[in-house]
């Protein structure tokens, strides 16, 4: 009797802390930009006022296979549902599953679905800065991707090692597509004295999320008239004027 009293206590005590859990948290998504990546989701219906939500990480490295799965807590947030995720990259190929729980009365709700995210593949890239010099006929063009955030230690142009796509043209002309691994490189044949534009779109094997740069535009420098040939052009001219 003492054992079915015992039983019945714990069942009811089950089906409370059951009826307690707050809502499950729904459409977990990752919003990620040169490797600045923020969680958001949005509470389940019903969620009450002064819900807590507690996220997790479970991280799989595909480069040591016989590493298991590791879950551990990320952030304990209050009201919040976006905040700012911290994932260091130990190896390119780190995936990451999150899932975002919900605490209320110290009841904590089941876990989300699981928003998976692998951060090489799927952060957006922001587009290249281009800056431009002209140089006589030609036009000198250096590239630079964006920074990677500072907590990612992520090097860009070392993980990506892009080919830049260069589009040029001369103002109300055709425009002309050059593509090179380089990042400091000329545009040559150029017409002395002209304005060309130039846009710049970093392509990337591993990462497809890239956008290309606005348009930059500069002159070509005028070229210096040959000071020996003007020199004996005023020379013949003198020369004629005293013989008429």
């Amino acid at each position: 009797m003492k054992h079915f009293l015992l039983s019945s206590h714990l069942y009811r005590s089950r089906d409370r802390l059951l009826a307690a859990a707050p809502p499950v948290p729904v459409n977990v998504s990752v919003h990620s930009v040169n490797f600045r990546h923020v969680l958001r989701w949005d509470p389940g219906p019903g969620t009450p006022p002064g819900t807590h939500f507690v996220v997790y990480n479970v991280q799989r490295y595909f480069s040591r296979p016989s590493q298991n799965f590791s879950q551990h807590q990320l952030k304990w947030l209050t009201n919040s549902t976006t905040t700012w995720v911290q994932l260091k990259l130990k190896d390119q190929t780190d995936v990451y599953s999150l899932v975002v729980l919900a605490s209320y009365n110290n009841s904590l709700s089941p876990e989300s679905l699981k928003c998976r995210f692998t951060p090489y593949e799927e952060t957006k890239i922001g587009p290249s800065k281009v800056s431009l010099a002209g140089c006589g006929n030609c036009i000198r063009v250096n590239v630079s991707l964006p920074e990677a955030d500072s907590s990612s230690s992520v090097y860009m142009h070392k993980m990506y090692n892009p080919t830049y796509r260069v589009v040029y043209k001369e103002r109300g002309g055709k425009e002309i597509v050059y593509n090179t691994e380089s990042r400091s490189f000329n545009l040559t044949n150029l017409h002395s004295g002209s304005e060309y534009c130039v846009q710049v779109h970093a392509l990337m094997r591993l990462n497809k999320n890239t956008k290309p740069s606005n348009w930059t535009c500069t002159f070509t420098s005028m070229l210096e008239a040959n000071t020996g040939e003007l020199t004996w052009c005023l020379y013949y001219m003198f020369i004629a004027d005293l013989k008429v």
